[in-house]
């Protein structure tokens, strides 16, 4: 019997450096599909990130995508942008160079996305000044401690804001992608993985105490279909 109570420590296949490349690659183009039907990233971006942009006193702005895998929402933002005349330069970060290099052969006709080859801990030495810092299905691959971390350098250096989307631990969406994933996910880690980091996702409750750790006031966090939540500060 599966136990929802606590965040699982297992880890994910397409973490493993030694893991199969070609199946890695088939698990970051699938993560864009699932990311456009159940990551609410695009409420992120429609409800909370534009609307704050727009309510500047300008046109120019960068947002961080820390642990942006295959950059899907990076070139979808800049080109989302462009369209509330805002222009929107995208540094996606990610500390797997595998990732990274799938990332800059996607990337590589667009020169709003630049792609950074390291950790999200070391925001704090990055040779750019985050407007916002965006994340989606990232914070669930650290411990807690490293979050608390986390949650200190994010609120210390992006500048307007940020917004943080990841998974709700339940048995609920556990079976829910369990069934969708059977059904489209094949010859790829996205079935075994997506269900292990639901394991390792949070309750409310439980980001509320680690915002508290790192000593980070006024955090909004939303419980959102299907098993999202999602923290927001916009300054």
């Amino acid at each position: 019997m599966i136990s929802f109570k606590q965040r699982a420590s297992l880890s994910e296949l397409m973490d493993n450096p030694a893991g199969d490349r070609e199946l890695l690659d088939r698990t970051l183009d699938q993560l864009h599909v699932v990311n456009m039907f159940f990551s609410r990233n695009r409420y992120c971006t429609k409800k909370l990130l534009i609307p704050h942009m727009l309510r500047q006193q300008r046109k120019s702005f960068t947002v961080c995508d820390i642990g942006a895998g295959a950059c899907d929402f990076g070139l979808w933002l800049s080109g989302y942008a462009i369209r509330h005349g805002l222009r929107v330069h995208m540094y996606c970060v990610d500390n797997d160079i595998r990732v990274v290099e799938h990332a800059r052969i996607k990337c590589r006709k667009n020169d709003l996305v630049t792609i950074i080859h390291d950790s999200a801990l070391n925001l704090a030495s990055f040779a750019f000044k985050p407007d916002y810092i965006f994340s989606n299905h990232f914070i669930h691959h650290l411990s807690d401690t490293d979050l608390v971390k986390l949650f200190e350098l994010i609120d210390m250096h992006a500048s307007y804001g940020y917004v943080i989307n990841d998974l709700k631990r339940s048995p609920i969406s556990w079976t829910a992608f369990y069934l969708f994933g059977i059904v489209f996910l094949h010859k790829s880690f996205s079935l075994t993985d997506g269900l292990i980091s639901i394991r390792r996702g949070f309750t409310e409750e439980e980001l509320s105490g680690l915002l508290a750790k790192a000593g980070v006031a006024d955090a909004r966090i939303e419980n959102k279909w299907p098993g999202r939540l999602i923290i927001s500060k916009l300054r």
